[in-house]
């Protein structure tokens, strides 16, 4: 018998539960090598069915966890809150765990009910790493590696704290406000030395 010990769903191209499904049926070839079970649930015509087949190859496959990577991007408006109902009985059939990544707001819509939110388990808050001032000491020391000014820029500890005042810690808003930094340095006729002010002023401008 085959295992798969996990999928992973991205929400990024399905408007509805209906597509979803298939995508599942997408991850599943993937883990296989195939093309054949996605166009096996996508012909199964209703939701049920595709819902009932889904159960199938879950069972007959000994999927672990199945994870619905950018919950967010699923259409809230057009989904009613009964559907992600019945996507669960899939858990409950199957015994398959079931993980969502996604947005707070995503999360909130998705799972509007203590039933629902409660068969998730524990919650992992991604950014909880942004309260590590020691961790984002590590990250800018990362990222001053890579420079392009005339002469090396030395990290100090107030270069530090005003990269995380204007940042919040997020690692995506540090890493493009250490590039414009020196994309604004570049573009001036005439160098000089990278102060905080700097760094707060390019952080408004951009």
């Amino acid at each position: 018998l085959s295992q798969i010990l996990y999928i992973v769903v991205s929400c990024n191209s399905t408007n509805n539960f209906a597509e979803l499904y298939g995508t599942i049926g997408r991850e599943i070839d993937k883990a296989l090598h195939t093309d054949i079970y996605e166009k096996l649930i996508n012909n199964c015509g209703s939701l049920g069915k595709k819902q009932n087949k889904v159960i199938e190859l879950i069972e007959k496959f000994g999927v672990g966890i199945c994870i619905l990577d950018e919950i967010q991007q699923l259409s809230f408006l057009r989904t009613k809150t009964n559907t992600f109902e019945s996507f669960l009985t899939i858990s409950n059939s199957t015994k398959v765990a079931i993980g969502v990544v996604g947005t707070e707001d995503g999360y909130q819509k998705m799972f509007q009910t203590l039933r629902t939110a409660r068969r998730l388990g524990y919650e992992i808050p991604a950014t909880a790493y942004c309260n590590n001032k020691i961790y984002f000491k590590f990250v800018m020391q990362e990222l001053f590696r890579y420079q392009w000014f005339d002469h090396k820029l030395k990290l100090t500890q107030d270069l530090i704290d005003v990269f995380y005042d204007e940042t919040r810690g997020i690692i995506d808003q540090a890493v493009s406000l250490w590039i414009s930094v020196q994309d604004e340095y570049l573009l001036r006729p005439e160098h000089f030395a990278v102060t905080p002010h700097f760094v707060s002023e390019v952080f408004s401008k951009r």
